[in-house]
């Protein structure tokens, strides 16, 4: 909570920028031009969040991609089914999420930023949020748990743990979506 966060910051005469950075969401994570467009305005706002002295920059659910249900229905866009990923850009974006990973580690900026990721065992998709650090390395990754009906009937495979991680002695956990109207999440 931030009255906990707070305390501890207090207790440890410690400061902490975080930025909150919001940017438009693209619907089709096959559309090459979307994913490009969502790498560069997230590396656009990691670089203005680093110059005003952010340790920490977190972005919401989707900023890399953020998957219209009708855009990746297989049967239509009319009517909403499966989602088919075979028609994500996987390929593009890996590439991003690479220059977003190299980038927070030039500016030394942890960096969480909300995307998509395939499984190697051929399940569908997660939502999640890919934790980086200031070196540039991924921290973890936070696969959304609770999922709504239409993202569990018809989009992603839901994750199974919790994600925490600490920058500067603050301890931070992961949720996204509907998972906000859990407080045992946040247990």
């Amino acid at each position: 909570s931030y009255t906990a966060a707070r305390r501890q910051l207090a207790d440890d005469h410690q400061t902490l920028t975080v930025a909150a950075a919001q940017l438009p969401l693209l619907p089709d994570p096959g559309d090459a031009g979307q994913v490009r467009a969502s790498g560069q305005a997230v590396r656009a706002l990691m670089r203005a969040a680093a110059a005003r002295g952010a340790r920490l920059v977190h972005f919401p659910e989707g900023a890399l991609s953020c998957p219209g249900k009708r855009v990746m229905s297989g049967t239509g866009p009319d009517v909403i089914g499966p989602a088919d990923w075979d028609r994500a850009d996987w390929g593009g974006l890996a590439a991003e999420l690479n220059e977003v990973t190299e980038l927070a580690r030039q500016l030394r900026l942890w960096t969480v930023v909300g995307g998509i990721h395939r499984p190697d065992d051929g399940a569908r998709a997660v939502n999640c949020l890919f934790v980086i650090s200031s070196r540039g390395r991924l921290a973890g990754r936070y696969d959304e748990r609770m999922l709504s009906k239409t993202k569990a009937e018809l989009m992603y495979t839901a994750g199974r743990a919790p994600l925490a991680f600490s920058v500067s002695g603050v301890r931070f956990g992961c949720a996204l979506g509907m998972e906000t109207h859990y407080p045992a999440l946040f247990a």
